[in-house]
């Protein structure tokens, strides 16, 4: 059985050029803490081997991981599962530092801001011109279908967020934009931004149904 979980592993790295073996499984370091979250896919509280066995059964298919699961995964924080997030796995099992961009987070737990996001929903999708794009949604939205059109890319929310429709934010070290204001002041290519983001950003949901 073991042989067969190192190997799901194994083929699932290999699609990016890096394998792990069944001797690169660490066995000497686990992080323990009531508050883990991110790398804890099975949710017991601990980052260790198993969580890495379970991303790789994920990548290919073989488990149907649940919201928590699948969101623990994510350890990047961009709304993808891939191989990327798998060699951050094997990184903070071995100890290493990894960016977890709570830096970013905490620019919007500030009065400045007053945004009473839910840290939980808060994701990264990459830089655009040197901001980084977040998806930060108000804990107080509403239930409608928002449309905004900026040049010529249209972006879709089924809600709406308090202070930035779409729950997308630039920002950088010290400040944080909207995407109507990093638009209106040429901050940002914008259709980097649509590159990036999620594609429920670029469906109407009233088409869904």
């Amino acid at each position: 059985m073991k042989k067969i979980l190192a190997a799901l592993i194994s083929i699932s790295v290999l699609l990016a050029s890096q394998t792990i073996f069944a001797e690169d499984l660490i066995e000497s370091t686990n992080i323990n803490s009531s508050s883990i979250k991110i790398g804890d896919i099975d949710v017991n509280g601990t980052v260790d081997n198993l969580d890495l066995v379970l991303m790789g059964q994920f990548l290919i298919k073989e488990i149907e991981p649940t919201y928590e699961e699948e969101n623990n995964m994510d350890i990047n924080i961009n709304e993808v599962i891939d191989i990327s997030d798998i060699v951050l796995l094997k990184r903070l099992i071995m100890g290493d530092e990894i960016e977890t961009f709570d830096n970013l987070k905490a620019m919007f737990n500030t009065p400045k801001y007053a945004l009473d996001f839910v840290p939980e929903y808060f994701r990264v999708y990459g830089k655009v011109n040197d901001l980084y794009l977040c998806y930060a949604p108000s804990m107080r939205r509403n239930c409608c279908v928002i449309e905004k059109e900026y040049g010529e890319y249209k972006f879709y929310s089924a809600e709406e967020s308090m202070i930035s429709p779409l729950g997308l934010y630039l920002v950088s070290e010290n400040e944080v934009y909207t995407l109507d204001d990093a638009y209106e002041n040429n901050l940002i290519d914008i259709a980097k931004v649509y590159d990036l983001v999620p594609d429920r950003f670029k469906i109407d949901p009233r088409d869904m149904y």
